[in-house]
């Protein structure tokens, strides 16, 4: 027995790689709580646990750091040659106003309220406005997305105002289309995503120009 403690003694002090250590602990304050947690659970329970421990932590954080982490933008169309531009969403959309808005990080289920909170709010009397919602690079909405997406529609709905989507990859049409959500926007105001950057936001804008005209 204390040969063989000696053996795992030895065994553990070569595996145990300072410079990697450092650079965890430096990463950031979840990889560093992660790692210091299992490393205490380690010589207090057996290792198995430790281990799950750390990663059942692990993934909690990541949920909520990534459900915190998402960001809505507006996008400022440009001009033929000239590259579009971010900005702080709008607080209200006015009437016959087209906002293009996009989102950066995750749409999981504890993201949409989040996401929900940062959508603008509609005037009473918004008539001919539209909120173009860009999803490229978002392959999975979720239900909880996608309960918040069928509200969104219904409060602009009632004043007015159209909710148009550009740029849905092919499985979050499947999920559209599969849960009803397809039909509600309407088919033409749903635009797949297509290997030409930016192809669906401008047909999305003319489709919006379009609600404009057929309104006014």
């Amino acid at each position: 027995m204390p040969a063989l403690a000696g053996l795992l003694i030895v065994v553990g002090y070569r595996t145990f790689n300072v410079d990697r250590v450092r650079q965890v602990w430096q990463t950031g304050s979840t990889q560093a709580t992660v790692m210091g947690t299992t490393f205490v659970l380690t010589l207090i329970v057996p290792s198995q646990y430790a281990v799950l421990v750390g990663v059942g932590l692990s993934v909690i954080l990541y949920v909520v750091g990534a459900s915190n982490r998402v960001r809505v933008v507006r996008l400022t169309v440009p001009e033929p040659g000239k590259y579009p531009t971010e900005s702080e969403p709008p607080s209200t959309v006015l009437a016959g106003e087209t906002v293009v808005l996009a989102v950066h990080g995750s749409l999981f289920y504890a993201s949409a309220p989040v996401f929900e909170q940062q959508l603008p709010d509609i005037e009473p009397h918004a008539a001919g406005g539209a909120v173009v919602l860009v999803l490229r690079g978002h392959d999975d909405l979720g239900s909880t997305f996608l309960q918040v997406l069928g509200r969104y529609r219904d409060r602009l709905r009632v004043a007015g105002v159209h909710l148009l989507l550009a740029g849905v990859e092919s499985r979050a049409l499947t999920q559209l289309r599969d849960t009803g959500m397809l039909q509600r926007l309407g088919p033409d105001n749903v635009f797949p995503g297509t290997p030409t950057l930016g192809d669906p936001l401008r047909r999305a804008a003319a489709r919006a120009e379009q609600l404009r005209d057929s309104t006014g």
